[in-house]
């Protein structure tokens, strides 16, 4: 498998329609106890803990970066846990698979037919960030 080939693991895994269900579960990793740091995390995983902190702090809370706003919430074991609980819970209770955007937006880690807070869905396309981005938008609006 990891001969060289135009093969990778990921592409492996998206023969599989497994990305998604991977996806689904990436805020067990980040909320696990020695996770990586933001910026040890792949592009996609990053995407995901920016819409993680912003789902948690819409204002980015008083945390100047991600790694502190996360720190912060791994010092909760008893949160992180209820995490992974509804995590996995939604995996499991999941009545159908949501579709990944298609072209062009593809490395963006948003689904059609799924739920997202609106915080959610600008740090995923980059209109909230830490460092100061703080968008102001509408239903509809961006």
């Amino acid at each position: 498998m990891y001969r060289k080939t135009a093969e990778s693991w990921t592409l492996l895994i998206r023969a599989a329609d497994l990305v998604e269900a991977a996806d689904r579960l990436t805020p067990l990793l980040l909320v696990a106890t020695g996770a990586p740091r933001y910026a040890d995390l792949g592009p996609r995983e990053q995407t995901f803990a920016r819409m993680l902190f912003f789902a948690l702090w819409p204002e980015a809370g008083k945390f100047t970066s991600y790694d502190a706003g996360l720190d912060f919430l791994r010092s909760y074991p008893t949160v992180c846990d209820e995490i992974r609980q509804l995590a996995a819970l939604g995996v499991d209770r999941t009545r159908y698979a949501p579709k990944a955007l298609g072209r062009g937006l593809g490395h963006v880690p948003l689904y059609s037919h799924a739920t997202y807070r609106r915080e959610e869905v600008l740090a995923a396309l980059g209109y909230l960030a830490v460092d100061g981005r703080k968008a102001r938008h509408r239903e509809g609006v961006a």
